[in-house]
């Protein structure tokens, strides 16, 4: 087994009225799990920043899932459109499958993402760019209801090593209008340093990443295992059960 605490006990004084006892303050021993996940912690102008930034970057690919709903809804009337005339060619986003929208997409991508690190599998050369890519979750946790349904994509983004970026109330309605979609909660997105989305790569990294210490330090020092000790009792003495 792994040399690593599995609880750790922590003094935390209580000073509130209830627990104050003939005038003196409560000292009370905690145990807490050491393997627990802090959110990332955003302020509100950088949390804004960071909505408006994803909705310019997202508005083009909201803008072709548009047109080509009209073309489908043309082809099948055989009528001539104005659509014809409009430029459809696919966003850089979506042709290089850099954005994955709702909660099912995102899990499954960053399972196989760990799952990847994990078996340090090799990236194929016609996938591999010159592009510098900054991998990023969106999520709308104001906005989901019950909230409990994107608690797990803390934990995978910390052993993906992605940063989770919390949007501020309401932006779930400005990310779907901008894709066109009637709801997202959860978008993922590989941000690369091309002049219309530099801004919000920019912002991506003044947010702070997923505050897990326990797993970076496990995972930048290898842990030795302990061998595993039976230790065997002779006796002489008899034993009788009991009736």
């Amino acid at each position: 087994m792994l040399q690593i605490p599995l609880f750790h006990v922590e003094r935390n004084p209580i000073t509130v009225h209830n627990q104050m006892v003939k005038g003196i303050s409560r000292v009370v021993w905690l145990v807490t799990d050491c393997y627990h996940f802090g959110r990332p912690r955003i302020s509100s102008e950088l949390s804004s920043r960071l909505r408006d930034c994803l909705v310019l970057v997202i508005q083009p690919v909201g803008a072709y899932r548009k047109l080509e709903r009209i073309s489908g809804k043309a082809s099948k009337k055989n009528e001539k459109t104005a659509v014809d005339k409009v430029d459809c060619h696919q966003p850089r986003i979506m042709a290089e499958h850099r954005i994955l929208v709702g909660i099912n997409e995102v899990t499954k991508h960053l399972e196989q993402m760990i799952q990847s690190h994990h078996n340090e599998i090799k990236v194929p050369e016609n996938m591999l760019s010159n592009k510098i890519l900054t991998p990023a979750i969106f999520i709308c946790r104001r906005d989901i209801k019950p909230i409990h349904l994107c608690s797990h994509l803390l934990t995978l983004a910390a052993l993906a090593n992605v940063k989770l970026i919390p949007l501020p109330a309401d932006s779930e309605a400005a990310i779907a209008q901008a894709l066109n979609l009637k709801r997202v909660s959860a978008l993922f997105l590989e941000i690369c340093d091309s002049d219309l989305e530099e801004r919000l790569r920019l912002a991506v990294n003044e947010a702070p990443s997923v505050e897990a210490p326990w797993l970076t330090k496990n995972l930048n020092h290898k842990r030795s295992y302990i061998d595993t000790r039976i230790k065997i009792l002779k006796t002489v003495g008899t034993f009788t059960k009991k009736l």
